[in-house]
C-alpha cells in the first residue's frame, strides 16, 4: 500500500508528459491534469459516502480514474485544437464544435463503464466484495468527472488559449508598427 501513492505521482507525471507530448503545448495538458486530479475527489466522496476504506482496490480505482479523466480530456481538447487550426475559428467555437462531436463518446464511454461495475459496487457476485472498493471509486469519480471534469477542462483550455491568442495577436500588431 505504501507504493501506491507514488505510483499515482509517477502515474500522474507520466500522463502529464503524454499530454504535453501530444497537444505540443502546456495549456491543454495542464487542462486535462487539472480535471483529471478533480474528478478523483469525487472518489473519495463515494468512498466516504459508502463507509468503504481507502485500501489497495479502492487506490487502483482511483487511478484509473485518472486515466479514463485524461482520455476524455484528450479526445475533447484534440478536437478543438484541430479545430482552431483549421477552421479559422475563435477557441471558444472551436472548443464548441469538439464538444458537439465528442461529448457523446465521452458520456457513453463514461456510462458503459459505470454501468459495468455497477453489479460490483453493490457487492453481487462471487468475490464481488474484495473489487467492491474498485467499484466505488471508479464510478464516484466517473460520475464527478462527467458532471465537473469536462467543463472544467474546457475552461481552462479557454483561458490559456485566449492568452496566447491574445499574445499573438500583440505581436503581429508588434510587427505592423
Amino acid at each position: 500500500f505504501r507504493g501506491l501513492p507514488t505510483v499515482l505521482v509517477v502515474g500522474t507525471a507520466v500522463i502529464f508528459l503524454i499530454l504535453v507530448w501530444e497537444f505540443g503545448r502546456l495549456g491543454p495538458a495542464v487542462a486535462c491534469l487539472i480535471a483529471a486530479v478533480a474528478s478523483m475527489v469525487g472518489s473519495f466522496a463515494a468512498l466516504a459516502i459508502t463507509g468503504i476504506t481507502l485500501n489497495i482496490s479502492s487506490f487502483m480505482g482511483i487511478i484509473m480514474v485518472a486515466g479514463i479523466t485524461a482520455k476524455n480530456g484528450i479526445l475533447l481538447l484534440d478536437r478543438a485544437e484541430s479545430g482552431a487550426g483549421g477552421a479559422g475559428g475563435s477557441p471558444r467555437e472551436s472548443l464548441m464544435r469538439a464538444a458537439q462531436v465528442r461529448l457523446r463518446p465521452i458520456l457513453m464511454t463514461t456510462l458503459a463503464t459505470g454501468a459495468g461495475l455497477f453489479p460490483l459496487a453493490l457487492g453481487i457476485g462471487a468475490g464481488a466484495q474484495v473489487q467492491q472498493p474498485l467499484a466505488v471509486a471508479v464510478i464516484g469519480g466517473l460520475v464527478l468527472a462527467m458532471l465537473l471534469s469536462t467543463p472544467i477542462a474546457g475552461g481552462i483550455y479557454l483561458l490559456t488559449t485566449r492568452r496566447r491568442a491574445v499574445e499573438t495577436a500583440t505581436e503581429i500588431d508588434d510587427t505592423r508598427d
